[in-house]
């Protein structure tokens, strides 16, 4: 089964379009929204998002590991995280932003099945979104290829011309004629762009980062509905009850995702 599909029948069977952002900060890299330190990265790391996915797996339909916070773990301990967010129903999507040449986007997608990953996410600058995809595939996990991403610089690539049209219009075209999982799509992004955007992806999913700490408006959900795929992490993981407040996230986005 594939991710779409997956995705799909955990949202039916739990009610929930929630992810749960994994962003274990480590100390020395911010003044606040750090995990605990015991001088064990591996160990301090692989505790807190285990201690996050027992806490949270009930409500959260997908969890979102970032690697660059994650960088300490190895396989092994990629294995047991993942094997948790299995166990808690959930689905698992590395955020990796592989964005490289075939050979090397086949060993990522390699590495990312044997961790047990279920998905990645993926840029589309090298222009070689068709043999990522592929790459993927092979491998059988999803793809959410950047689209136009939540964080305000996005627009200096993204929004970019190519040719006679917008970049991320031609990126979501990309998207939909490959058949790629789908799209990565800042909840802070304008309602017009968002509106382009959808125009291109009629069937598509739509990971939205944003909501929460970035506070992006709930524009995005509303257009895509129940293809969105809503992440939500340091609102959500460095909360005094993260459970709670991933219930909370999770109730707030159905009631706006027809």
């Amino acid at each position: 089964m594939d991710f779409s599909q997956s995705f799909k029948k955990i949202r039916d069977r739990k009610g929930s379009q929630l992810c749960v952002g994994i962003d274990p900060a480590y100390p020395g890299m911010r003044d606040r929204n750090v995990i605990p330190s015991t001088g064990s990265p591996v160990d301090d790391i692989l505790s807190f998002a285990l201690d996050i996915v027992e806490q949270t797996g009930t409500a959260a339909a997908v969890f979102k590991p970032n690697m660059q916070y994650i960088m300490p773990l190895g396989l092994e301990e990629m294995q047991e995280l993942n094997a948790a967010i299995h166990a808690a129903g959930s689905l698992s999507l590395l955020d990796v932003k592989v964005s490289d040449i075939g050979e090397t986007n086949i060993a990522c997608c390699h590495w990312a099945k044997e961790a047990g990953f279920d998905a990645i996410t993926g840029s589309p600058f090298p222009g070689n979104i068709a043999s990522l995809w592929e790459a993927c595939s092979g491998a059988d996990l999803g793809l959410f290829v950047l689209c136009l991403m939540s964080n305000p610089e996005a627009g200096t690539f993204m929004k970019s011309r190519i040719g006679d049209e917008v970049a991320y219009r031609v990126i979501a075209r990309d998207i939909r004629s490959l058949g790629v999982t789908g799209a990565v799509v800042g909840a802070t992004v304008a309602s017009e762009d968002a509106r382009a955007i959808a125009a291109e992806l009629p069937s598509s999913l739509v990971l939205v980062p944003g909501i929460g700490a970035q506070q992006g408006t709930t524009d995005v959900l509303a257009l895509f509905g129940d293809r969105c795929v809503v992440n939500v992490s340091r609102g959500v993981i460095f909360d005094e009850n993260p459970g709670a407040k991933a219930e909370a996230y999770r109730d707030l986005i159905a009631k706006i995702c027809p």
